[in-house]
């Protein structure tokens, strides 16, 4: 019976330690004493939000993952949102909210690993909008327009090269799995998506993101392909309507895209080009933003 007791004993408190096999622990100066909530997708592909009420900037959360999770920090005021990696063990949350920049993330592999390529991606897509801005200055010269957009094309396949790059020197990483999922699931990115990911590592390629993924790309409009498009009616810029029946007859693509979106920007130089080429012929494009 003492035996049976101590194995229970024994059981219950693995099963505790197994249930908090991830610690985040925060400390944010000038934080106010609110509700700070943890948004993350469980191994189980489940949506997960979790609270805590956060006391002199100081606020933990505990939980369980089986890898290396995405996950966004935020509080009820709105003053403290970030976006990080955690995984098994702890991970600290440190800086001060009234300067955003201050604040770090340490803890496991893939927290480093996603602070690295966030901070290339961020430098190269400033690199990018730098030469779109530009180029948009001087769209009233069309030979100074040219000149400009096909620098910032360049550019930004130059860039395309340098995110692969850092992906095939980490093949490792889930970080490249969620990177598959939310960043290569429109156009040709979307199958760019599927070869890059073939060459990633068995855990990358049997991540939870990979999984998700496919579940994505089996409810997506692929399935439609083929079948004709249902008209529709929308306001345009000038808030007059506009109907797809207007289009009858001809060949247009409808694009939907919103400033936030990284493929969205990354497929304007191709879809400028393309109607530039074919709009005498009849080619329109509906521009769609979210």
């Amino acid at each position: 019976m003492c035996r049976l007791i101590i194995l229970l004993f024994i059981l219950i408190n693995s099963r505790n330690l197994f249930a908090e096999s991830f610690q985040i622990v925060g400390n944010i100066s000038h934080l106010a004493n609110q509700w700070v909530s943890l948004t993350y997708m469980d191994d189980s592909l489940q949506s997960q939000i979790d609270s805590t009420y956060s006391v002199n900037g100081k606020f933990i959360f505990k939980g369980n993952v089986l890898e290396p999770t995405a996950a966004g920090i935020f509080s009820d005021d709105g003053n403290l949102s970030i976006n990080f990696f955690f995984e098994l063990g702890n991970t600290f949350i440190n800086g001060n909210v009234m300067s955003p920049e201050s604040i770090t993330v340490n803890g496991g592999v893939s927290t480093n690993e996603y602070k690295n390529y966030t901070a290339m991606t961020t430098h190269l897509n400033h690199e990018n909008d730098s030469l779109r801005e530009v180029a948009f200055r001087n769209e009233n010269d069309s030979v100074a327009f040219q000149k400009y957009w096909e620098a910032y094309s360049e550019k930004v396949k130059r860039n395309e090269l340098k995110q692969e790059a850092w992906m095939m020197a980490h093949k490792n990483s889930v970080v490249n799995a969620y990177n598959f999922l939310y960043h290569y699931m429109v156009g040709d990115n979307l199958f760019k998506g599927d070869s890059l990911l073939k060459l990633m590592s068995e855990e990358v390629q049997h991540s939870k993101y990979s999984r998700e993924r496919e579940l994505v790309k089996a409810n997506t409009v692929l399935r439609e392909i083929g079948k004709p498009v249902k008209n529709f009616t929308q306001n345009d810029i000038y808030g007059n309507p506009f109907s797809t029946h207007t289009f009858a007859g001809k060949i247009y693509l409808i694009d939907f895209w919103a400033s936030w979106c990284k493929p969205c920007r990354e497929l304007n130089p191709s879809l400028v080009s393309d109607y530039r080429k074919y709009h005498d012929m009849g080619f329109e494009i509906v521009s769609v933003s979210l």
